[in-house]
């Protein structure tokens, strides 16, 4: 349901047991509330993107291009799963970030700081770093996904390189 309709507003207990052919009751004993459902469906979410990421990138690979691979991977995440993205960063998902980025079981910026480590030498601000790489990247999926009309400057994969040359090469050069 929240691929098909891409936002979390239509997933309730109500809709996911018609949509099963089971009697609403029947989700209940899952699931005590609808936040309930959706915090499962945000734990799930948070690990198929870790396991993108992970398979990114071969450890025979360069750091830079293991980073590369895993900036694409995010992005094929983002654009093959548009309603399950949302939740992660625009809906209940980014409500519940703490402060630091980490959730229980919110399994990705440690993967990004330490992807970003491998690339460069200087660590003094690699959560910086990190965090700019991954809000760049999602900027520019929501602003591609919004407005498509736009002449973009080159693909997503020449965005992807241009923000890592321009955040983690001139800094490890």
């Amino acid at each position: 349901m929240l691929s098909t309709h891409g936002d979390e507003k239509a997933v309730s207990l109500r809709a996911v047991a018609r949509q099963a052919g089971i009697a609403t009751q029947s989700c209940y004993l899952h699931f005590a509330t609808r936040d309930d459902l959706l915090w499962a469906l945000h734990e799930r979410e948070f690990a198929a993107l870790r396991a993108a990421l992970e398979r990114a990138g071969s450890p025979d690979d360069s750091p830079l291009d293991r980073l590369r691979a895993r900036c694409r991977a995010y992005a094929a995440y983002a654009e093959r799963e548009p309603g399950p993205y949302s939740l992660l960063f625009s809906g209940r998902g980014a409500e519940h970030h703490s402060w630091d980025g980490r959730l229980p079981g919110e399994p990705t910026s440690a993967l990004w700081v330490d992807t970003v480590a491998e690339c460069v030498d200087e660590v003094s601000d690699l959560d910086a770093i990190a965090a700019d790489l991954w809000s760049g990247l999602h900027g520019a999926i929501a602003l591609r996904s919004s407005l498509p009309a736009f002449p973009w400057p080159g693909d997503l994969d020449t965005t992807i390189e241009r923000l890592i040359n321009a955040l983690v090469i001139r800094r490890s050069a």
